[in-house]
């Protein structure tokens, strides 16, 4: 009876996945520190908004060595999340002890920008279209708006649906001049100078060049939005 005791507590501490030495157990503490801090200084979360989960990891003996002695660092960005490689350096000393390579997956939950109602395409973003909201991402933070102000004035590309996440694909700066509006072209031939319009054939910012068509000789024209309204063919 005694010897099958001691062979179901053996079982037990396989099966939990028991690592004899408690240098090691230090170890794993520390090692869970340092990365958490690492993500919470390079993400600028609190620690309590950053979740990881240790994926892969070389035995290695914790005796002796404190926080201060381990070093994170990685060469892809920690915004991304997700999967991610890290490097660890063991200093004792300010010595280089040890350095192994350990594999995490990352996620946070931070506040991200949703809409608030169905938001069409092409349609100019307003204040009362969206809200704060507290979301987990798993993958690339910088591609979500993390405030309003960020889209306020912006442009939608495509159709977004009532509860959305935002990312900073989903908006454009709008257009100074749109396709098919009418606006007035200014034709400078040398210090001449003719005023008259047309209908703009394509969009533009300020400074683009655009196409336009000229009412009252029906030629297409190429000249730069100098204005909301205003385009200017230089000849």
């Amino acid at each position: 009876m005694k010897s099958l005791r001691w062979t179901l507590v053996l079982f037990a501490f396989l099966l939990c996945g028991f690592r004899p030495g408690l240098s090691q157990t230090n170890g794993d503490e520390l090692l869970a520190e340092r990365i958490r801090t690492y993500f919470q200084q390079a993400l600028k979360l609190p620690a309590r908004d950053i979740y990881f989960r240790l994926l892969h990891a070389p035995l290695w003996d914790g005796k002796g060595v404190t926080s201060a002695d381990i070093r994170i660092g990685a060469k892809n960005n920690p915004q991304d999340l997700g999967y991610q490689t890290l490097w660890v350096e063991v200093y004792r000393n300010g010595q280089l002890r040890k350095k192994f390579p350990i594999s995490v997956e990352v996620s946070v939950e931070t506040e991200v920008v949703v809409s608030t109602v169905p938001i069409r395409s092409r349609q100019v973003v307003k204040p009362d279209m969206l809200q704060r909201a507290r979301r987990r991402i798993r993958h690339n933070l910088n591609r979500y708006v993390r405030s309003p102000e960020e889209i306020v004035g912006l442009e939608t590309v495509s159709f977004i649906p009532a509860g959305e996440i935002f990312t900073t694909k989903m908006v454009k700066i709008p257009p100074v001049v749109r396709r098919g509006q009418r606006v007035d072209i200014k034709i400078i031939v040398g210090n001449l100078e003719i005023s008259t319009s047309g209908i703009a054939k394509n969009n533009g910012q300020l400074g683009d060049r655009i196409q336009v068509l000229c009412e009252s000789t029906r030629k297409k024209l190429t000249g730069i939005v100098q204005a909301p309204n205003l385009v200017i063919v230089q000849k």
